[in-house]
């Protein structure tokens, strides 16, 4: 049988030195002299400078005034012109509100459309005609007619617009308008 060699078989313990008192005496009063050749003879005073002396203050607080005044004019410009919409408003053609009606129509809801006219408006609202003259037949001139009376309409003209755009009239909850 193999005998189990471990490491710690060949280690031997021995005695460890302890120094004398005298020692630690010395190695203390050496480190102490050490300490009073590197201090200096006398503290030096660092210097104070107030806030108000440096330039980096003032260079700041120019800035700061500088963008300052720049966002407020640029404020002022802005709402100006964003305070009253109407005014932005005035500048755009009629010819252009309605090419691009004409261009967008899909985008607009129905109902909110509906919610913003009542009676009155619409029994006064004149109908946009496109004509075409033979001088330029690319470009359409918008003519406005007699104001449209809603009280000439019946129901079977109604019925008969329902069937010609394939509008079911059985959809409807209430057959009032019919």
């Amino acid at each position: 049988m193999e005998e189990k060699n471990d490491i710690f078989d060949h280690l031997k313990p021995r005695k460890t030195p302890i120094p004398d008192a005298s020692y630690f005496e010395a190695l203390a009063n050496s480190v102490i002299e050490s300490q009073k050749e590197k201090a200096p003879a006398a503290p030096k005073e660092t210097k104070i400078i107030p806030l108000y002396k440096r330039p980096s203050l003032w260079i700041g607080a120019v800035a700061a005034v500088f963008i300052a005044g720049i966002l407020i004019i640029n404020f002022n410009e802005t709402t100006e012109i964003d305070s009253d919409p109407l005014l932005a408003l005035n500048d755009v053609s009629s010819n252009d509100v309605y090419e691009y009606i004409d261009e967008n129509i899909e985008d607009f809801e129905t109902d909110l459309i509906v919610e913003a006219l009542n009676e009155s408006t619409v029994n006064e609202m004149s109908f946009v005609e496109p004509e075409t003259t033979e001088s330029a037949p690319e470009e359409t001139k918008i003519i406005t007619s007699e104001p449209v009376s809603f009280d000439q309409i019946d129901s079977d003209d109604i019925l008969d617009y329902f069937n010609e755009e394939g509008i079911d009239s059985e959809d409807f909850e209430d057959d009032s308008f019919i």
